[in-house]
Parts: C-alpha cells; structure tokens; sequence
C-alpha cells in the first residue's frame, strides 16, 4: 500500500508550477490574514483585564453578526465577479472592470457612512435591547461605537482586496504577500499602543488603522490596473445631496438620544423603543433619498444581478 507522503509527492511533482505558486501565496496570505485577525485578541489576553476582554468579545460577537451575514456573502459575490471578468485584461473589457469596481465601491462608501450616521447614537440602545440594562451601562456602549467605524472599514477592504485578489497575477500576488507582512506587524505594534493608551477602545481604533492602511495598498494597486481605463476616485463617493442626508440623519440620531435617553442608567424601555423606532424611520427616509439620488449605483446593481443570474 502506498504511503500517504508518497502520493503527496508524486500529485505535487505533477502539478502545473503556475498553480502551485498560487496555491503556496494564497496560503501564505490565509495565515497572515490570521494572524491580522487573531492579533488584537492577544493583545487584549496581555494587557487588558479578563473582565474588558468580555466586553470587547460581547462587542465583536454582535459586530461580526454584521459581517457574516452582509460583508462576507458580497465579498464573495465581488470575488467571483471579477475572476470571471479577469480573462479580458486590455481594452474595453478592462473599462468594464473599472466601472464594476467603481459601482461596488461606491456602495461600500454608502454602507460604512450609513453605518457611521446611525451606529454611534444606537449603540447604547442596541445593547440595551439585546443584552438588558446591565451591558448598556458598561464601557461596551462606547466600544460599539467605535467598532461601527471598524466595520465600515471592513466593507471597503473586503471590496477592495476582493478586487485585487480576482485580478493580480503572479508578481501582484508576491507583493501583496509582503504587503501583508508589513501590515501585520504594524497592527501589532500600533494594538499595543493604542490598547495601553486607550484601553479597549484603542484596539478597535486599531483595527480601523490597519483596514484602512490596507485600502490605501489596494488603491495604489488599482490606479496601476487600470492605467489603460478611466477610474477617477472621486466615482465612488455618493453624490453631494446624499452627503447632506446622512449628515442630516446622523444629527437627527444624536439629537433623538439626547432627549429620549438623556440618563442612560435611568433608562426605560418606553425611552430605548422610541428612540429605536425613531431611527427606523429616519433610516427609511434615508434609504428613500438615496434611492432617488443614486439612480446610476441602483441601476448598476441592477444590471450586475441580471448578469449573475444569466450566469448560473
């Protein structure tokens, strides 16, 4: 009977190089990607107490509600996209790539600054009714807040890296290996400075540095791609009417928690319903607005479901 290292071997003898060059880089980049995700975590093991290492789990466990249920099927979605499209590299067909970046993009832009508008003034609220009244008086409020940025950070990473993933070839894919190195040491250093300074709200600033540093690599990455095809940044931030409306909302939001809930440890949940429901409304209204004033990106998106369906 063979051996399993012999079979192991021989079918790695047999393997085309190409592939497994992008087979041993997408397995390097899953462990650096591990590492960026689980550093913060033991940097809250040594230098916080176990009792904000509750708060900060509480937190990320809701966070990542968010994530895996919104983020991770559309960066998937995203991924897909593009390595179907990756076969037409010159051209036109890389003007199509730069208008589906540009429309993905910008739709991320809106989902992290709607989730700034109205995360930070829910915060208090979301705990309350999740968790009851003794979670919402503690730091982790405060924390979520934070970690709302965090999360809109993490909407347009995933974007981006899902677009560069699907389209580098082997010489991108080594860069971005590096990249991942530096990046990962630099979150290391920069969760211990902010969680000594800041406590565990640093952490999550953290987080957001490093997300955002990593944006910064993808777009320099993407100006690169796209030297042949028109890719202006400013195509991905929403127009200036719906701009005004998020601001609008996010004032509304934080002026409807100061009234309603102006003593969080005084809270009732006559207070937490209201303001709950308040916000609905305005996050309705909102959605209206943009709906009207960004009838391109719903057309867009439109056209890209209609071309997924007659794909599968």
């Amino acid at each position: 009977m063979a051996r399993w290292e012999h079979v192991t071997l021989r079918s790695a003898k047999r393997a085309d190089p190409e592939l497994a060059s992008a087979y041993r880089s997408f397995t390097l980049q899953a462990i650096e990607k591990h590492v960026l995700g689980e550093g913060e975590k033991f940097a809250m093991a040594a230098f916080r107490p176990t009792y904000d290492q509750g708060v900060y789990g509480l937190v990320n466990n809701l966070g990542s509600v968010v994530v895996r249920t919104c983020l991770q099927p559309f960066e998937q979605a995203i991924f897909t996209a593009f390595s179907m499209s990756s076969a037409a590299r010159r051209g036109s067909g890389r003007q199509v790539q730069a208008d589906l970046l540009a429309t993905v993009l910008r739709l991320a832009v809106l989902f992290a600054l709607i989730a700034l508008a109205f995360g930070p003034s829910h915060s208090f609220a979301v705990l309350w009714a999740s968790y009851g009244s003794g979670w919402a008086q503690t730091e982790a409020p405060r924390i979520l807040s934070v970690y709302c940025a965090y999360i809109g950070s993490m909407a347009l990473n995933g974007v981006a890296e899902a677009f560069m993933h699907a389209t580098a070839d082997a010489g991108a894919l080594r860069g971005i290996n590096y990249s991942l190195v530096a990046f990962s040491a630099l979150h290391s250093v920069t969760s211990v400075i902010l969680v000594r300074s800041s406590g565990t709200s640093g952490l999550v600033a953290a987080g957001c540095v490093s997300m955002l540093l990593r944006v910064g690599y993808c777009t320099w990455y993407a100006r690169g791609y796209f030297r042949e095809a028109s890719f202006p940044l400013s195509s991905v931030l929403p127009t200036p009417l719906g701009l005004a409306s998020l601001a609008a909302c996010a004032a509304l939001s934080r002026a409807s928690e100061r009234y309603q809930l102006p003593d969080p440890g005084a809270a009732a949940l006559r207070d937490v319903v209201g303001h709950l429901g308040l916000g609905c409304l305005v996050g309705m209204g909102l959605l209206g607005v943009l709906y009207k004033t960004e009838r391109k990106l719903v057309s867009s998106l439109a056209d890209l479901r209609r071309t997924a369906k007659k794909a599968d």
